[in-house]
């Protein structure tokens, strides 16, 4: 009877040695699966230049990354040694110690990149910074024109993991990604600044981390105010003074001129936008302004017809009118017109 106890204590005693290490194998193996956390952040520096015909800007900016690879420890009696390294000699001891890093790319990236800092720090206990500071050219693809000049447009920058989350997922604890104050973009304001950790990309067919950094400009309305507003209100006055001559010929001759003046600003204006599918708000505003011209020159025609005639008496009638109404068509009918135009498209 003693016999069989004995052999029963000592099958009991393997069976829970068998547990205790197969509990630690799967323990060992869920540590293995779990995802490896990297900070990440994007910091504008600079923006270069904004290119609204191609839809792009380009921007001097810093990418900074961070994450623990046990891998990469190494003994270091004083506790304070840095390993720095560029991203051959990086990759090099990566491929010796058999361990991966967290690739990733810009996904809204356009053209090549203009890397001027690469560089990579380890400390002792396998913590890694990764730092790159480069000059990049982005699509901005959702550009919005329909309210020019008094637009705002967001630019946006998507930082994509090439990798899964279940290897390594992106994580912006503190919102550490940021944009400089001084930009050296003049057209623009900077409003508002934002920035996103999405789990799902555009760059792999699997889940992978996205960081999106996004921010909002207003354009510096004073330029337009001062080289398209100003002087159009000032050929508008100048074609209501051709209303006090009496020589009709050189009415017509003025206003043609005028028209002709729309014109060239309406090509100046486009040569700052691509070939939009829609129109917009300056456009609006030209278009009205071509067509109140149109019905001047054709009324300064038929006064002239009319004066031909002999019809003195209703063509001093209709002037009398005209001088004072034409300065409200203006006020009045380019707004109508240009919202006519808005309810059409």
């Amino acid at each position: 009877m003693l016999r069989y106890k004995t052999i029963s204590q000592v099958f009991i005693y393997l069976l829970f040695l068998l547990l205790f290490f197969t509990g630690n194998v799967v323990a060992q193996e869920a540590v293995k699966t779990s995802p490896t956390e990297v900070a990440v952040a994007i910091d504008i520096h600079q923006i270069v230049e904004v290119n609204q015909k191609k839809k792009n800007f380009t921007a001097v900016l810093s990418i900074r990354a961070s994450w623990n690879d046990a891998l990469l420890a190494y003994e270091d009696e004083s506790k304070q040694a840095i390993k720095t390294m560029d991203i051959r000699k990086f990759k090099l001891l990566l491929f010796e110690k058999g361990s991966t890093y967290p690739a990733a790319n810009i996904f809204n990236q356009q053209g090549g990149i203009q890397p001027q800092t690469d560089l990579i720090t380890i400390l002792p206990n396998g913590d890694i910074t990764f730092l790159r500071v480069a000059t990049i050219t982005l699509q901005a693809p959702h550009f919005d024109f329909k309210h020019f000049p008094f637009d705002s447009q967001t630019f946006k920058v998507h930082l994509d993991s090439l990798l899964p989350e279940s290897v390594y997922i992106f994580k912006d604890p503190i919102n550490r990604s940021s944009i400089s104050k001084e930009l050296g973009e003049e057209e623009w304001r900077i409003t508002d600044f934002s920035s996103e950790i999405f789990h799902d990309n555009d760059s792999t067919s699997f889940p992978a981390s996205r960081l999106t950094i996004s921010f909002d400009a207003e354009r510096h309305n004073i330029y337009y105010v001062l080289k398209v507003f100003i002087p159009l209100s000032l050929i508008v006055l100048v074609s209501w003074f051709s209303f006090f001559l009496k020589d009709y010929a050189k009415r017509i001759d003025l206003t043609s001129s005028n028209l002709l003046i729309f014109i060239a600003f309406n090509f100046t204006i486009a040569n700052e936008l691509p070939k939009l599918g829609y129109v917009t708000f300056l456009d609006y505003l030209l278009v009205s302004t071509f067509i109140i011209t149109s019905l001047v020159i054709l009324l300064n025609v038929n006064l002239k017809r009319m004066d031909a005639e002999g019809k003195q008496e209703q063509v001093l009638k209709i002037d009398r009118y005209v001088i004072w109404i034409y300065p409200f068509i203006y006020f009045i009918g380019i707004p109508c017109i240009t919202l006519l135009l808005l309810l059409i498209s």
